[in-house]
């Protein structure tokens, strides 16, 4: 396998990216801020609107109804196997909901699917590929399904590699293949790194935003112990291609920083970056000039980097000062929904109660269309920090049935259920708590609430089944030891009640 994919590299000639032009994709994805594919904005593009407008996989997708852009997506690929765009939305719309869990619960092991999305990714990947074996784009498929499979790297790697070489054009394939040899035979490895350079360097030729690339570049630079300068720019060319990666903020925060910040791949296939750092005054002029620079009257530079600050500091009034210059910058409607929607979801993890307040009414106006639901279920967290329950409980009744954009329909279950529970109306509470673990049975929350409904209604029996379910959740949350410790003062009440 050594140098197996360097040696591509060397009998390939440099082509021309995916022609999908930045302008076109600014002005179809503006309702969807994170849109997969921002990834095709390249200089020299063709208008999306035209080519896909009265394609069904592509109305769904502005629709914003994955399931059926991932569904029409992938009747598309049949027709026209090459097509970047639709392979792109019917991989990723695929990915936007399906999470798959082995748990342990008592003496049972059950495999738990809480989306039978993946199932449909890969029964697809399959079957394309069986029609398709001599197809670029199917092998890069089958990689996918292997991915999503969570198989041995050696898998993906061997269909990433297939897929490159019958298509040498394939910037994402060879990004993969590399991201998978990297993975099987060393990430932090200097030789690999090296060896690795070449290929990355040429997928971002073929498309410059080639974001798996990007990436992995700036990761081997930085193993292989290059110029300081060079990763830096990596790092901020990288949040050019997709301002919200968290490793390149890592990466330029480290890099600018006089503490020790260590970033290392963690046992997720992600990086762990310890420990949580502050900003002196010159780092937060270099940020501001270099956002300003490279995001011109673009609010994404600020507001990636108030993503970051969110969780990789203790500087809770700087993430916001970064996302209010966003929501300044911001000129769509959806966008201003969006980042809204960020700061009184971490006013409310952080408790801070008189920023929550302002956000909350600035979020008033934008509570129509089609971030309604959204805009209810954050304005209603801001009323556990106010203890104004009932008018949370107004908020989410309200917006019942109108469809969540980006969050879970258990948590806006789980949180119409924990606020009636706070306002004292345990039936009530008991029915959307059990509404909310219909939909994802193991979440620690809705289980821990659910007893304390049932223990206030002195339904004993039922309030120590689920501290019990809570206490062997799969979850990794704080909130078990919750669980335990109301097990804990039930088994003594019941002691003493006998």
């Amino acid at each position: 396998m050594k140098r197996i994919l360097s040696s591509i590299i060397i009998s390939i000639a440099v082509t021309a990216a995916y022609p999908v032009g930045a302008d076109e994709i600014e002005s179809i994805v503006k309702n969807i801020p994170h849109s997969p594919l921002k990834v095709f904005a390249t200089e020299n593009g063709k208008n999306l609107v035209l080519k896909y407008r009265n394609e069904p996989f592509f109305i769904a997708f502005l629709n914003q109804d994955w399931n059926k852009a991932f569904i029409e997506g992938s009747k598309y690929l049949e027709i026209y196997p090459g097509d970047p765009v639709a392979m792109m939305i019917a991989s990723e719309t695929g990915g936007f909901t399906h999470r798959l869990l082995e748990i342990t619960l008592y003496s049972k092991k059950y495999h738990v699917t809480d989306s039978k999305m993946i199932i449909k990714i890969v029964d697809f990947c399959n079957t394309y590929l069986a029609q398709n074996t001599n197809s670029s784009m199917a092998w890069f498929l089958k990689g996918l399904s292997y991915f999503y499979k969570k198989e041995t790297p050696q898998k993906p790697l061997a269909a990433f590699i297939r897929s490159f070489e019958l298509d040498n054009k394939n910037a994402f394939a060879a990004a993969f293949a590399g991201y998978f040899y990297q993975s099987m035979s060393g990430e932090t490895d200097t030789d690999v790194c090296e060896e690795l350079i070449p290929l990355y360097q040429y997928a971002l030729q073929l498309d410059s935003g080639c974001y798996p690339a990007a990436n992995n570049l700036m990761m081997c630079y930085y193993y292989t112990g290059i110029d300081k300068k060079t990763i830096y720019n990596a790092a901020w060319e990288l949040i050019e291609v997709s301002p919200f990666s968290m490793h390149a903020h890592s990466m330029i925060v480290h890099l600018t920083s006089t503490s020790d910040i260590r970033i290392s791949p963690d046992n997720k296939g992600g990086y762990s970056i310890e420990p949580k750092q502050s900003l002196n005054n010159s780092q937060y002029d270099l940020f501001i000039n270099e956002i300003e620079k490279r995001f011109s009257g673009s609010p994404y530079g600020y507001w990636s980097f108030a993503k970051y600050i969110e969780t990789e500091t203790d500087m809770p009034y700087l993430a916001l000062n970064f996302w209010e210059k966003a929501y300044d910058l911001a000129a769509d409607v959806t966008d201003k929904s969006f980042i809204l929607c960020e700061m009184l979801n971490f006013c409310y993890l952080r408790s801070l109660g008189n920023e929550g307040e302002k956000y909350y009414e600035m979020a008033e106006p934008y509570q129509n269309g089609v971030f309604e639901a959204e805009i209810r279920y954050h304005r209603s967290m801001i009323c556990f920090i106010t203890k104004d329950y009932k008018t949370g409980i107004d908020l989410l009744l309200g917006g019942l049935g109108q469809k969540l954009l980006f969050t879970e329909k258990y948590y806006y279950l789980s949180n119409l259920g924990t606020l009636y529970l706070m306002d004292k109306q345990n039936s009530e509470a008991i029915r959307y708590l059990s509404m909310a673990l219909e939909e994802y049975p193991y979440d620690v929350i809705s289980l821990v609430n659910l007893g304390v409904a049932y223990e206030n209604t002195k339904d004993y029996d039922s309030a120590k089944k689920y501290y019990e379910i809570a206490l062997h959740s799969p979850e990794s949350t704080g909130y078990k030891q919750t669980a335990k410790e109301k097990l804990k003062i039930l088994e003594m009440k019941l002691k003493k009640l006998k």
